[in-house]
């Protein structure tokens, strides 16, 4: 008993102080994270209920040493306030329930315990707020707060809402432990389009505006309705009002000015306002020293600057944005003005984002030690899939433009973003980001003034993953060793359309003779070569000449690639090619069609499928032109066109070579010659004029103008 009284009359080192309101998602996970503290000192906890309804309390009453309720009067600070009142410790530690603390906390306990003279002057205490952008929990801006309080030195809280700890006797001396990590995940979780986080940004931007009503020209006010909601629809107004009050030097514009003027280049820079540039040269007048103006200002000015191609400009802004991030990172114990506001861009995530720009722009002006020196000390696992595909792009810029040894970077980047962290979901988007940016630039035709294609980045990739089979595929030239790497490739129909033309025309052997491939799947990989019309025109006129009917498969991929050119070729403005690929299509359709449908199905051609309409109707007109029946290859043709008005220009197309087809041999001859001696000369060139005037044009006039 008597060791209990004396528990009971010892004085905690600590107070922890929460309110609380309807919090059941995250307050059990905020009091579990402050037990390992509770086995390091004395501790108690006092927590404030402002009417939870969803077993919150129920939850609190489970740890607190201390709980009450607190009717909510729209006042933080009152129930702050109210709190504090409760507390008996030595300090006091606000803590949110939306926030929990790191297991990193030895730096707070040495704070609390160490008797040193330097501590034992201080009166607060900042801490790191590790603000959240995603539910993962990688993305994160750090903001210094002061949340421990010496209750000797009577706090209370000012102002209704983003409450400030005050102290009546004026006193002001600060401990800033940069190493003591809150973190906290309410602006993720608690979406603002949600029906709870519409009601809570309409609750805090009424009790900023009635504030401000009170005194209008109150910087503080004015930087926290900025920090509320950027969509509030007086935002603009706002910003440029506060701007104006900081130009002016109204009271303690030096501490609210860098931040403010902050949030007015972020503005303009979303809303793509021409003064951004102006409104930045301005905060690194008014507050040069300040890391608002030398992280943030410069992150936004260097980004848009190196976004528009404006390297002369954007490389020294980046860099110095760079280094005044780092500098924040090693000193930020002695740091200022870090706790008025969040810095929005020196997190790890964005100081990354800044190199992938950066990267970029040393390759376009010759720089790859220093674009390669950006990828030291990477980490990969924070990167999300927009900046995964930038960085493909910014690696593609560094090989193609210059000499440097991408292989080992481009194997660190895939190694590093297959590591199953934060967790599995997010290596899977940026594996995918990486493969699908990959795969673009694997489609695209080589540049004149590329030291090397932007194929070959992905090289020393092979065997890793498909963007290192591909581009081993476009390395090889070797029917063999192509036809193994086609064999590997588990989606045929989704490879660059460039990578597959390339194997076909050096010969690999397709379809694959191990297994059959299924009709559909022999139209996609066809759909898929369609992308480039002229080089699958060729490729299936090429496959029509060989010996296409020696096996099922070999027919089927034949007639898949022909009726894919068919479908996408210009017969409107159709030359000789055009009648190469119509009686290609009626070739493969008479060889294919019979082993298909019973000779009754292909008297009604109501039976088949359009595009074999039209290629029956093809073939039973070219037959009958070959057997002397013009008129018949024309009847033939109409039928086909109101059977199959899909293909309505290859059919007008057709019938307007009824005249070509027909003529003797020497005429078209003659015709080649003609054609041939005037596409020496221009059309206005006087020599035409009188070529066409001529008794051997008008022969084959018909012929040549159709």
């Amino acid at each position: 008993m008597a060791t209990k009284a004396k528990i009971k009359r010892e004085r905690p080192l600590l107070s922890v102080g929460i309110i609380f309101k309807n919090e059941i998602r995250c307050l059990e996970r905020c009091l579990k994270s402050l037990q390992p503290l509770r086995e390091r000192i004395t501790m108690e906890l006092v927590m404030a209920d402002t009417g939870s309804t969803d077993g919150s309390r129920e939850i609190a009453a489970k740890y607190a040493d201390v709980l009450f309720d607190f009717p909510w009067i729209n006042d933080f600070s009152a129930a702050r306030n109210a709190v504090l009142d409760r507390c008996s410790g030595h300090w006091c530690l606000m803590v949110d329930s939306d926030e929990w603390l790191d297991g990193e906390f030895s730096q707070l306990v040495e704070f609390l315990t160490d008797q040193n003279q330097a501590y034992r002057d201080c009166c607060r205490g900042g801490l790191i707020i590790r603000n959240f952008h995603d539910k993962e929990l990688f993305g994160y801006s750090d903001l210094m707060a002061l949340r421990l309080l010496k209750l000797s030195r009577r706090p209370r809280y000012e102002g209704a809402i983003h409450e400030s700890p005050m102290f009546p006797d004026g006193a002001r001396g600060t401990a800033l432990l940069g190493h003591t990590v809150l973190k906290h995940d309410g602006y993720v979780m608690l979406n603002y389009d949600t029906k709870e986080g519409a009601e809570k940004r309409r609750r805090n931007l009424q009790m900023l505006q009635e504030e401000l009503a009170k005194d209008p020209e109150n910087l503080r006010l004015h930087l926290l309705y900025l920090e509320s909601d950027g969509d509030a629809s007086d935002y603009e107004e706002r910003l440029r009002a506060a701007m104006e009050l900081v130009r002016e030097k109204k009271k303690n514009w030096e501490f609210f000015g860098a931040p403010i003027f902050r949030y007015g280049v972020f503005f303009a820079a979303r809303s793509n306002n021409k003064e951004m540039e102006k409104w930045g040269n301005e905060a690194k007048e008014l507050f040069p020293d300040s890391y608002f103006t030398r992280v943030d200002v410069e992150w936004m000015l260097a980004s848009m600057a190196l976004d528009r191609g404006r390297d002369e400009y954007g490389i020294p802004r980046a860099e110095a944005a760079l280094h005044a991030a780092e500098e924040l990172k090693d000193k930020v114990d002695g740091l200022s003005d870090i706790g008025l506001s969040r810095l929005q861009r020196e997190s790890p995530y964005w100081r990354q984002a800044l190199k992938i720009a950066l990267i970029a722009a040393y390759a376009r002006n010759g720089c790859p030690e220093k674009a390669a020196a950006q990828m030291d000390g990477f980490d990969y696992t924070i990167l999300d899939g927009q900046w995964t595909e930038e960085l493909v792009k910014a690696l593609t810029q560094l090989h193609t433009r210059t000499d440097c040894d991408t292989a080992p970077l481009i194997e660190t980047f895939w190694d590093g973003i297959c590591k199953s962290a934060p967790n599995e979901e997010k290596a899977k988007e940026r594996e995918e980001a990486f493969v699908e940016q990959a795969n673009l630039l694997l489609a695209l035709q080589p540049d004149a003034s590329e030291q090397r294609p932007a194929w070959s980045l992905f090289l020393p990739l092979a065997g890793k993953c498909a963007p290192g089979d591909l581009a081993a595929m476009l390395n090889a030239d070797d029917s063999g060793a192509l036809t193994a790497l086609l064999a590997r490739q588990e989606e045929l129909a989704k490879l660059p359309s460039k990578v597959l033309f390339h194997a076909l025309e050096y010969g690999a052997t397709f379809p694959p003779s191990e297994s059959l491939m299924p009709m559909e799947a022999l139209d996609a990989v066809a759909a898929n070569l369609a992308k480039e019309p002229e080089r699958l025109r060729a490729y299936a006129l090429s496959l029509a000449a060989g010996d296409f009917a020696a096996d099922w498969q070999s027919l089927d991929w034949t007639r898949a690639a022909v009726m894919a050119a068919v479908r996408g070729f210009d017969w409107n403005g159709a030359g000789g090619d055009g009648l190469a690929l119509a009686k290609a299509f009626a070739a493969v359709e008479r060889v294919y069609l019979p082993r298909c449908y019973t000779p009754e199905a292909l008297d009604v051609l109501a039976v088949l499928p359009p595009l074999h309409r039209a290629g029956l109707c093809c073939a039973r007109a070219f037959a009958a032109l070959d057997g002397g029946d013009p008129a018949g290859y024309v009847r033939i043709l109409r039928e086909g066109l109101e059977s199959c008005p899909e293909m309505k220009a290859m059919t007008e197309f057709l019938l307007g070579q009824v005249e070509r087809l027909t003529a003797p041999p020497e005429l078209l001859q003659l015709a080649e010659q003609v054609k041939a001696l005037l596409a020496k000369y221009p059309a206005d060139d006087p020599a035409v004029a009188e070529l066409k005037n001529s008794p051997a044009y008008q022969k084959v006039a018909y012929l040549i103008e159709g």
